[in-house]
């Protein structure tokens, strides 16, 4: 009896044993560490590539209005409005050319008209459809659009021309991800 009794003690200890190893060599513990952060200069220019213009159409036969890259290589961010010789003759002639900004990216933005001033003010206006209100919000995905107008104050008795700046600066309105 002694003899079974030792057997059996033995050979729970080894179940035992067995049970154990086998759970150890079951387990394994998994980690994950580490860092992130966004640039300020990395999200400006995130920002920058998301809001530009997408249309330009100038006034039927009467020049180009095309989109390009600005002076620090964005592109769509300038456009060049040329009209045409003969177009614009006297007093009250104008050009129409309308314009639309789009912003692709996840925060609305604020445009802001900065300027909008011909060269020669005497002769040429150049106004838009904003009015005295310069600022609009440019909801994440959505669309603005701009009327540009360049009219002849008086007709000239020689030749005159202008040239002329609309700035606008984009915004971003923090806390406004969807």
């Amino acid at each position: 009896m002694k003899k079974r009794r030792s057997l059996i003690i033995s050979l729970l200890l080894v179940a035992a044993l067995t049970l154990g190893v086998g759970y150890a060599a079951l387990t394994d513990d998994l980690f994950v560490t580490g860092t992130a952060g966004v640039a300020s200069d990395d999200a400006k220019d995130a920002f920058a590539a998301d809001v530009y213009f997408t249309k330009a159409v100038i006034s039927a036969d009467k020049g180009k209005a095309v989109i390009g890259n600005d002076k620090n290589g964005e592109a769509s961010d300038l456009v060049t409005i040329t009209v045409e010789d003969g177009v614009l003759a006297g007093k009250g002639d104008s050009v129409i050319c309308s314009l639309e900004i789009s912003n692709v990216g996840d925060l609305a933005a604020n445009v802001t008209l900065d300027s909008c001033a011909p060269s020669n003010t005497e002769y040429f206006s150049v106004t838009t459809n904003w009015g005295s209100n310069t600022t609009q919000t440019l909801a994440a995905g959505g669309t603005l659009d701009i009327v540009v107008t360049i009219t002849v104050l008086k007709t000239p008795t020689s030749d005159v021309t202008t040239t002329f700046d609309l700035g606008f600066t984009a915004t971003a309105v923090e806390g406004t991800n969807p």
